[in-house]
């Protein structure tokens, strides 16, 4: 008697989820669909608790439900929203598949960026492409996650080199349409579009690097490389600096190298570079020397903690002390034009034979006095007594 009560209540348990379960698809499927839903709408959470339901069917009727959706009424976008987040909840390849499919079939108009970051936390997420390639036009804002996606599938080795070369055509045209939107002359909004080109052109030139050998990769490359190694703004500098790394072997151009690490800001990045790929020979021989790479040292986090910015306006040598045959280097950060707000550093030591420079010393930019005065600076680098 027992047993049968036992099997009896398991079959109503499962019967009422059963039921739940169908009430769930019928309230996402068909009940109507609202302005602006802003997670109040029956629809928009009959949706969501979809997420709880992790099988292909799931997925599947998530996928009809995204193409019933009504793109005439305001606020449609947020249905998009709350369809992809239940996909990325589910986290199988198939819920990845769908969002491909979604992306192949029928472009979402609108999406959320937190959406688009969202979808990086897919297990499967590199079964996102080609589909979500379509995203790349016309919002450049978008492209900027699409492209970071893509770049963690190839350093991830999720995305291999003949999938690259299979989709150049998307990737090239988005290339194309970066540099029309580029020239738009349009107040404000050219300004964003302008920048989103030297934004996005980066990631794409790190995607890019491993196909450099296709011709239509490298010339886009070379594109990139050419157009933007004459930059001025640290944005620019940057496209160029990664599309020399993408273009690896194929390019070396020492003038280029000079004048980007004329910045202190890339010269440490591009020694550090160069001796990774054992091309430390193309380093500026003008900037190869104690006291310009020890100024790339000179700038270390806790002195950007202290001034809570980024970079110094300036970065000024101002002496060598020299202890037992070594040398360290001192040098004036300043912060905000005025230079009231400043670091004096030290680097090092170095070695007594200048020709030889430990890039791993023990002191770097480590400060020795705040906010110091012009007149100080002399006097703080003659009492500093070396531990």
């Amino acid at each position: 008697m027992r047993f049968i009560l036992l099997v009896h209540l398991i079959f109503c348990f499962l019967f009422s989820s059963c039921q739940g379960k169908k009430i769930n698809f019928d309230a996402a499927t068909k009940l109507p669909q609202v302005p602006f839903p802003a997670g109040q709408d029956k629809k928009w959470v009959a949706i969501r608790d979809l997420a709880a339901y992790k099988d292909d069917v799931v997925c599947d009727t998530l996928y009809s439900i995204y193409l019933s959706i009504d793109t005439s009424l305001r606020g449609h976008g947020e249905y998009y929203d709350v369809i992809f987040n239940t996909l990325v909840t589910i986290n199988t390849e198939k819920s990845a598949r769908t969002v491909e499919k979604i992306y192949s079939i029928k472009q979402p108009d609108f999406i959320f960026q937190s959406t688009l970051i969202n979808l990086t936390n897919l297990t499967h997420y590199d079964k996102l492409f080609p589909g979500i390639l379509n995203s790349l036009k016309p919002k450049l804002m978008d492209a900027h996650w699409v492209l970071k996606i893509l770049e963690k599938g190839i350093a991830e080795k999720k995305i291999t080199n003949e999938q690259l070369i299979s989709w150049l055509p998307q990737l090239g045209s988005f290339y194309q349409y970066t540099k029309q939107q580029r020239n738009i002359p349009v107040p404000r909004e050219g300004l964003i579009l302008n920048i989103y080109y030297w934004i996005s052109n980066p990631i794409l030139a790190r995607c890019l690097g491993p196909i450099r050998d296709n011709e239509a990769a490298k010339n886009i490359l070379f594109e990139l490389f050419n157009d933007s190694k004459n930059a001025i703004s640290k944005d620019e500098k940057r496209l160029s600096w990664e599309a020399f790394k993408a273009l690896d072997t194929l390019i070396t151009d020492e003038s280029y190298l000079t004048v980007l690490c004329k910045d202190v800001i890339f010269r440490k990045e591009v020694y550090s570079y160069l001796r990774s790929v054992n091309r430390r020979h193309l380093f500026p021989r003008t900037l190869n020397n104690q006291q310009s790479l020890s100024e790339m040292m000179a700038v270390s986090g806790r002195n950007l903690r202290v001034h809570d910015t980024d970079w110094p306006d300036e970065i000024t040598y101002i002496g060598t002390k020299e202890v037992n045959n070594q040398h360290y280097y001192f040098y004036w950060l300043c912060w905000w034009k005025d230079c009231k707000s400043n670091s004096v550093v030290i680097v090092g030591p170095q070695p007594g034979d200048k020709n030889i420079f430990d890039d791993n010393p023990k002191l770097k930019g480590v400060s020795v006095s705040e906010n110091a005065r012009k007149e100080e600076l002399n006097v703080i680098i003659s009492n500093y007594a070396i531990e």
